[in-house]
């Protein structure tokens, strides 16, 4: 397996990651800002989620997991050529995912439930407020009112 062959398989790895934001991310994340964080399944599911992310690496500095596996892949490269291989794989397909997959989200909108923000009439809030919407007050006035989602 060449070195180009190795890149074309990362840069394709980035591709299903942007399609898969597009696709998947964007819509469940337009779902669960519709479920209740305090519910116990919820709690449940974050803790399981949390458990992977600490053994998948994923909470490592973006691009950490990614320099260790290509120097892994480079210094092996002589010892054991699929080691190495699969080391550099690994190590490209994470980097282009995590660093191109965080600017796509960036780019097509995708906000976490801190940070959206709404602008409203005070009537409007008094009005959301009556129907226990989770709204912070971020800032008020007597013509409008600056809210965010916790």
């Amino acid at each position: 397996m060449s070195i180009r062959t190795l890149l074309i398989v990362a840069v394709v790895a980035a591709l299903a990651t942007g399609l898969a934001i597009l696709a998947i991310d964007a819509p469940a994340a337009r779902a669960l800002a519709e479920v209740d964080p305090a519910a116990a399944p919820v709690r449940a599911l974050d803790e399981i989620l949390a458990l992977l992310d600490e053994i998948t690496l994923v909470r490592q500095p973006r691009g950490r997991l990614a320099a260790v596996l290509i120097v892994v892949g480079g210094l092996a490269w002589w010892w054991h050529r699929g080691l190495a291989r699969a080391a550099l794989v690994l190590g490209l397909t994470h980097a282009i995912s995590r660093v191109g997959g965080s600017y796509l989200k960036e780019m097509f909108g995708r906000l976490r439930p801190g940070e959206a923000l709404a602008i409203m009439h005070p009537d409007t809030y008094q009005a959301l407020r009556a129907q226990a919407l989770p709204m912070q007050v971020l800032h008020e006035d007597p013509k409008r009112v600056l809210v965010r989602k916790p």
